[in-house]
């Protein structure tokens, strides 16, 4: 499956709201930001960081919008962090979420990335199983409690990624 991304735009906004259901929100953390604010509110800090990179990205199927990524590059270009993943709800269970984020480490480069990070890290909610699965799909280990989240990593020097 390819998946074409492209920048988020303003107009992005009303599908990425219809997008969510159920508890979407609470497992993002967004249950008082909207998309584009967290997105902001993450450029912003990252923007203030030494060889930071943010990529906010919506990615599209036989011209369909499927999924939406927020991503970025901190700890002075050594780590990879991927912050959202949000399936548009039509397309769940059906490997989207996954394709994307071999998108992401793929040696295609497909956002532009300067690949200075060798670890990878993927926080999540405790409850967000879903998310959980997909991390430990890839292989990601527990790598401890981060605030109010669980981080789960992959060092990139140990093992390459398929």
């Amino acid at each position: 499956m390819e998946i074409k991304w492209r920048p988020i735009e303003n107009g992005d906004e009303k599908i990425i709201n219809s997008w969510f259901i159920g508890r979407d929100k609470k497992m993002l953390c967004m249950e008082d930001v909207s998309w584009q604010q967290t997105a902001n509110d993450i450029g912003e800090c990252l923007g203030l960081m030494n060889n930071s990179q943010f990529r906010n990205a919506i990615g599209y199927i036989d011209n369909q919008p499927v999924c939406v990524l927020m991503f970025g590059v901190e700890f002075s270009g050594k780590v990879l962090r991927l912050y959202n993943i949000l399936v548009a709800p039509k397309f769940r269970n059906q490997g989207i979420a996954k394709q994307a984020i071999k998108d992401i480490l793929s040696s295609d480069n497909k956002f532009s990335l300067n690949k200075t990070y060798d670890k990878i890290i993927f926080s999540i909610l405790p409850e967000n199983k879903i998310s959980e699965k997909l991390a430990k799909s890839f292989n990601f280990k527990f790598d401890g409690f981060n605030d109010i989240y669980i981080d789960f990593s992959y060092d990139l020097n140990k093992e390459i990624i398929k």
